[in-house]
């Protein structure tokens, strides 16, 4: 007699793995393109047809302490605080694996001199994600932020805040970005995503294309949970739709937590620990909901 073939819930699990590759993103941009010693030249970047950027790769990095832009400025001209390059994306753990001085908590400012061309139409910033509260400064002018910026636990507040952020019209073709980020609620700090940098319509819609993304396959993902669990109710002595329903959650829940962080659009009363706890919770019950589903499949199916 031939063996049955695999479950539907087996299936289904490569479809999702399936849909999940599709849904990786491609980066079109020219690799060479990144940051250098603090700065990135981008006179020549065709914001029409190239789209956005990446603003990935070293910039100037001041540890433990906040700097304002006018203090950037004065830094600029001699070196009164201590400074390095540091790599971004990155966590300050990473850093400091790598034998930077940069302490996981505490404070730093980030720096980066961008060179634009003189006729660069209206630009701005997406996806701006650190550990754990940020200031964002274009030159003088203060765009973004997420939680309270402090020096001590007591006066930081974490949050998170995925908006975009609209840089300055101005025909200057030399602009700072100034970063200040603050961290003593999570084991590690730094600017954790790649920050995207455009045209206003092209931030726009990568971003609309991400949530969209996130939404569908998190929806979809968790239909199919709370379905396997009417199948459950309905046949108890066979557990493999009950793990594989609470597998389903915990990877829609995961989804909804770390891309775009739609979470906080769906609960906006989440504070920072509660999305943390729902983020590592989803994490860490995926493997055995996994590996309970595998057993109990394996053996209605081979028994």
């Amino acid at each position: 007699m031939r063996s049955p073939g695999p479950p539907a819930g087996i299936k289904i699990l490569i479809a999702l793995a399936i849909l999940c590759l599709a849904g990786c993103e491609l980066l079109e941009q020219d690799r060479t393109l990144r940051a250098n010693a603090g700065r990135m030249d981008l006179s020549d970047w065709n914001w029409r047809e190239q789209g956005t950027v990446s603003l990935s790769g070293e910039w100037l990095f001041y540890p433990d302490v906040l700097l304002s832009p006018a203090q950037v400025t004065a830094a600029g001209n001699a070196d009164t605080y201590r400074n390095t390059l540091l790599k971004v994306p990155a966590a300050w753990d990473i850093a400091k694996a790598n034998g930077l001085d940069v302490n996981p908590r505490g404070v730093g400012t980030y720096v980066l001199h961008l060179t634009l061309p003189a006729d660069a139409p209206p630009l701005a910033l997406g996806k701006i994600d650190s550990g754990t509260a940020h200031r964002f400064f274009v030159d003088q002018t203060l765009v973004h932020s997420a939680g309270e910026v402090g020096t001590t636990p007591a006066t930081t507040v974490p949050g998170f805040n995925r908006s975009f952020a609209i840089i300055p019209d101005n025909s200057a073709t030399q602009r700072t970005l100034v970063v200040q980020v603050a961290n003593f609620d999570y084991r590690t700090g730094g600017l954790w995503e790649p920050i995207t940098f455009g045209v206003r319509e092209s931030v726009y819609a990568a971003a609309a294309a991400s949530l969209a993304y996130a939404v569908f396959l998190a929806s979809g993902i968790g239909v199919i949970g709370l379905y396997h669990i009417g199948l459950f109710s309905q046949r108890r002595e066979d557990p493999s739709p009950l793990y594989f329903a609470l597998l389903c959650l915990a990877i829609s829940f995961r989804v909804l937590s770390i891309d775009d962080r739609f979470i906080l659009q769906v609960l906006p009363f989440l504070n920072f620990s509660g999305m943390l706890r729902i983020e590592f919770i989803s994490f860490l019950l995926a493997p055995p909901a996994f590996a309970g589903f595998m057993r109990s499949a394996m053996q209605v199916c081979y028994s």
